[in-house]
């Protein structure tokens, strides 16, 4: 078991559990020895990042969060850098974050991890001035990110996605990518481009067969073609992460490069869409402590 130490948990309400897995967690911790110097419910984003900021600027050495990827990526920005470590409650749909750390979305073996855990430090990624735990994707993916809303993901969970998808996929045109990376340039026409930190992405699925969120490297895949065929052969591929071992997948892994797109396009880091192209990206390699459970190498 670690030493206790002072912590905070924050979670984000709207998070699928959040507000059902508060108090339950709250009680966990506090009973085996945490002590919650402050426990937050947070309604609103703002509320959340201002908790965050507050307990890193007073050296909390512990702040615990629960909450899904989106809420996850919102604060790693005030991680890096300090001397406070992550606890990971993953409370919400796609919880990739998480499954990359080996924590199971359940209250229980999350608080488990956190009272009998270790402290390990992972990579995470950076594209312009903005720190991400997964994934920065522009084309389909964002226009899945753009149908998802709270109340869908409330309602429907994982099913949400699939119902995005179909709306994304109405919408989403191919555009021309032109990747600068140290290992060459590249220049294509595809429907979506993924740079990806960690193994897994849009919940359960690898981002390759051998990804891995300690690696130093990203892994960047674009999607070609256009036709419903290549997008079943793509989605089929998917759980296993051989996606990237078709034809119509270019994959590349590196460390650092830049990226322009034939007209500016939205761009998604970490579920939130508010970014445009060109961007520049790299990996921080070992750049966040965080709360993962003994057996994680």
């Amino acid at each position: 078991m670690v030493e206790m130490r002072e912590a905070v948990l924050l979670v984000n309400v709207k998070a699928r559990r959040g507000k059902d897995w508060f108090n339950s967690a709250a009680e966990i911790l506090s009973k085996n020895g945490v002590n919650l110097k402050t426990a937050v419910c947070c309604k609103k984003k703002d509320q959340l990042l201002n908790e965050v900021e507050k307990a890193i600027r007073d050296k909390v050495p512990l702040i615990i969060i629960g909450g899904g990827d989106g809420t996850l990526g919102s604060v790693v920005d005030y991680f890096v850098g300090s001397e406070s470590t992550l606890g990971v409650l993953p409370f919400g749909t796609g919880n990739s974050f998480a499954r990359d750390l080996g924590i199971t979305a359940n209250v229980e073996a999350a608080c488990n991890v956190i009272l009998n855990g270790k402290e390990k430090r992972v990579d995470v990624g950076k594209a312009g001035d903005n720190y991400f735990l997964n994934v920065v994707t522009i084309g389909l993916s964002t226009q899945i990110a753009l149908q998802m809303n709270h109340d869908v993901k409330q309602v429907w969970g994982r099913l949400a996605y699939l119902f995005a998808l179909v709306k994304a996929l109405s919408m989403v045109k191919s555009f021309k990518v032109h990747l600068c990376m140290p290992e060459g340039e590249h220049t294509f026409k595809t429907l979506q481009v993924v740079i990806g930190n960690g193994r897994y992405h849009a919940g359960p699925f690898p981002l390759a067969p051998d990804a891995s969120i300690t690696d130093g490297k990203l892994i960047l895949y674009a999607l070609e073609g256009s036709s419903k065929w290549d997008l079943i052969k793509y989605a089929m591929k998917l759980p296993g992460g051989h996606h990237v071992d078709l034809d119509n997948v270019p994959v590349f892994w590196t460390t650092e490069g830049s990226l322009s797109t034939s007209h500016p396009m939205r761009v998604t880091i970490d579920g939130e869409s508010n970014h445009y192209t060109p961007l520049k990206f790299n990996i921080e390699k070992a750049a966040l402590k965080v709360m993962v459970p003994q057996e994680f190498e």
